[in-house]
């Protein structure tokens, strides 16, 4: 049975939870594919198509893609130790928890280090519904800081609006406003705070659609940015050059089939984009502040060079093979 609530439409279209929070169902829902394997062809089979089926339903993610990577390399360790079949089901089920806490803990961090760089009467703009930038907001509400949110709509999904209902219970005079005001409100806003997708190897992020327009409006305000994000979504294919895959969603998303048809006109709604690193300030990490210049080194230490296990086809090729033998 998959978790409570966990879809690969949700999963793919719905930013409403946080891309932590999402990602963490994701391998929850893994788990459970792994508890009901019965025997280790079946399990491999599961763990690679389950594996596949969920990259491409969120491929811009790069804490999936870690995550994926870490559980893929953990099985081919397990295999080549002729570990029996039961102890390697433990031990993957074992692997996700212990994948499922690092990332409550890193929110954890995140939110104590991103407080501290808020402080009280500050006015704070972001968009979407960010995991970690909701951690950080939630400790200065602990903190007794008084601060003003404002929040975009981030269409498309408007998860904007859940964000700040949230906020507003958390005791934040909060200002919801359309996408399309950022640069007219950047003049009343002292800082920005963004979450993240994904990192790439050059210090660029990727973020919902319209935080690249955000962060640009405040570059030109001279406002500070904040990405506030975890070190495991740093994407390691992007060390070779590889792009990210910047998905879109259907056009009903926007538009219904009767005004796409009424209008004679074909809508297109991406999901994400890229913000370049010299409209981002300062990287708020589990690991304290980085500079986007220090994003390659950060992958270096991670990953290595040159980085290894990259290709996760590849990875479920060498399983596949390895049950064959």
């Amino acid at each position: 049975m998959a978790p409570e609530g966990f879809s690969l439409s949700r999963l793919k279209t719905d930013l409403s939870q946080g891309s932590t929070v999402a990602i963490s169902s994701a391998l929850n829902f893994l788990a459970d594919m792994i508890s009901e394997a019965r025997d280790m062809p079946s399990l491999i089979n599961s763990l690679a198509e389950n594996s596949l089926m969920l990259l491409s339903a969120r491929p811009a993610s790069g804490l999936l893609f870690n995550a994926l990577r870490s559980l893929l390399l953990k099985t081919l360790e397990l295999m080549r130790s002729n570990s029996p079949y039961e102890d390697l089901k433990k031990s993957l089920l074992e692997e996700i928890r212990n994948l499922v806490k690092l990332y409550k803990d890193a929110l954890r961090s995140i939110g104590v280090i991103g407080a501290k760089r808020l402080e009280d009467g500050d006015v704070v703009l972001t968009g979407t519904y960010s995991s970690t930038v909701f951690s950080i907001l939630r400790q200065v509400a602990k903190e007794g800081k008084r601060l003003t949110v404002y929040v975009t709509e981030s269409r498309p999904g408007s998860e904007g609006f859940k964000l700040a209902k949230d906020l507003s219970k958390m005791g934040f005079n909060v200002v919801l406003f359309v996408d399309s005001a950022v640069r007219y409100f950047m003049k009343d806003v002292d800082k920005v705070l963004l979450g993240a997708e994904a990192i790439a190897a050059n210090g660029a992020v990727v973020s919902k659609i319209g935080t690249s327009l955000i962060a640009l409006a405040a570059h030109e305000a001279r406002v500070r940015v904040f990405v506030a994000t975890s070190i495991y979504k740093s994407n390691p294919r992007t060390m070779l050059g590889e792009l990210i895959t910047l998905e879109e969603v259907p056009e009903s998303q926007i538009l219904s089939d009767r005004e796409l048809k009424e209008l004679g006109v074909r809508a297109r709604c991406p999901l994400f984009e890229v913000i370049p690193p010299e409209y981002i300030d300062a990287l708020i990490t589990e690991r304290g502040l980085l500079a986007p210049q220090a994003v390659p080194l950060l992958m270096r230490n991670l990953y290595g060079w040159p980085p290894e296990a990259i290709d996760l086809e590849e990875l479920i090729d060498k399983l596949r093979g390895s049950v064959k033998r």
